[in-house]
């Protein structure tokens, strides 16, 4: 089971294979490949993979990226320690999109890559 943080239960769901680095993207992929997750604070099993990682988010200050954690979770309905399947996380993302992309994507690097995926359509 992944232990992911909040932001990153929205945003894995638009991976496509790309990252910074093939280290990135196999912890990526081992993320997603997960049944179940369970929903940590602070820096994931996604995080520690990532360049921008060194005891914070350097990319975008983990101060923002906390305040995006806070807000994904808000909007999917789920706690920290929570256990949580992937379809759980799938069948909230309809409901939590419209904000989601109004107060976060605008900022992201990643915006276009999560426009090109089949699942930015649907919700």
């Amino acid at each position: 089971m992944s232990k992911l943080r909040g932001h990153h239960l929205i945003c894995l769901n638009f991976f496509k294979g790309e990252g910074y680095s093939e280290e990135f993207v196999e912890a990526v992929r081992k993320a997603v490949s997960s049944e179940k997750v369970v929903v940590v604070s602070g820096g994931d099993d996604v995080c520690e993979k990532c360049p921008s990682w060194e005891n914070g988010c350097k990319s975008y200050g983990e101060d923002y990226i906390r305040r995006i954690d806070e807000l994904a979770l808000s909007l999917l309905g789920i706690k920290e320690g929570e256990e949580v399947s992937w379809k759980e996380i799938r069948d909230r993302l309809k409901g939590a999109m419209k904000t989601w992309r109004r107060e976060v994507c605008s900022e992201c690097e990643w915006l276009k890559v999560c426009r090109e995926t089949e699942i930015w359509k649907s919700v």
